[in-house]
Formats: structure tokens, C-alpha cells, sequence
């Protein structure tokens, strides 16, 4: 049987994007983006999921600002670690290939204006 790991995901960055570079130049940025879960009969519900992307596009989303509205295209990763105590911990989080930033134009009245294209990662330029 076949498998797919693949995410399209709309959402709200929580906070400023942390950026940093590996010692070969390359960027990497981390981030966080919430979803919002709608509930007919009850509180909506909201989903933060951390985000990790590389190179040009890490670069990119020093510009982007907490509360913009990003897409990312994506695949999971579930990171594992062990806590000093010794206690096992792991989380999921979400290796961008594609972002868009929805909210660009913010200040641009043009109506057929489109929101800012980075160009995916490939395997080839994530460093692990």
C-alpha cells in the first residue's frame, strides 16, 4: 500500500518568525501558525503547528509579521528527544517546501494583484 506525507494548510503566524543560518550560509526559519477549527454547536477550537523552512524562503519570511496570513505546502516530520529526566517527548511539526503570504498586498489596492511566490525547497538544499 502506498503512502503520502503531504499538507496544505491556511493560517495565522502567532509570532515573528526566528531565523538563522547554518554555518554553509544556508537560512532557516521557524515559525508557528494557528488554524482555526469551526464548531457548529460549540467554541470554535484552535491548532498551533510549528513550521520549519530553508533557503530562499526562510529568507523570505523575515518580512512576514505576526498575525499574517501564510499558506504552506508542506510534509510532517515528527521530531523525538529525550528530557534530562529521562522521559520521552516528541511533537510534530511541518517541513514547508511551498509558502505564500496571503495578507502581501495588505497595502496594495490593485485588485488582480498576487500574493508573494517563493519557490519551493527540494530535498537537496534542507540540510539533514
Amino acid at each position: 500500500m502506498p503512502y503520502m506525507n503531504c499538507i496544505n494548510m491556511v493560517g495565522q503566524l502567532t509570532r515573528e518568525i526566528e531565523i538563522k543560518f547554518t554555518q554553509s550560509g544556508l537560512a532557516v526559519a521557524k515559525g508557528t501558525v494557528f488554524v482555526k477549527e469551526w464548531k457548529k454547536d460549540k467554541d470554535d477550537e484552535f491548532h498551533h503547528f510549528d513550521f520549519t523552512a530553508f533557503g530562499k524562503q526562510a529568507e523570505w519570511l523575515g518580512d512576514a509579521k505576526k498575525s499574517d496570513h501564510i499558506m504552506i505546502v508542506g510534509r510532517l516530520q515528527q521530531d523525538k528527544w529525550e528530557t534530562k529526566e529521562g522521559e520521552k517527548r516528541s511533537k510534530v511539526c511541518i517541513l514547508a517546501n511551498e509558502i505564500r503570504n496571503l495578507d502581501s498586498n495588505k497595502a496594495n489596492t490593485g485588485i488582480n494583484q498576487k500574493p508573494k511566490v517563493i519557490e519551493p525547497v527540494t530535498d537537496e538544499n534542507i540540510p539533514f
